[in-house]
């Protein structure tokens, strides 16, 4: 997270969407532009309306929001 914030840690089924992480942080006040960090992958539009599954999210992931 942008300047030294805590990192947010949840668990979601292979099916939720990439948008519901989204959504949670933007709750929080926060704008998303999500990444992973190893291999390096970008996000589009397009990717949130896809389940993690879809993405190779699974069976677990480390997302970089910024």
């Amino acid at each position: 997270m942008a300047g030294g914030a805590q990192p947010y840690t949840t668990t979601l089924a292979s099916d939720a969407k990439l948008r519901q992480i989204a959504e949670h942080l933007a709750e929080q006040g926060l704008n998303v532009d999500s990444a992973t960090q190893f291999p390096r992958k970008q996000f589009s539009q397009e990717d949130f309306g896809r389940t993690l599954c879809e993405l190779g999210l699974t069976p677990s992931a480390v997302l970089i929001a910024s």
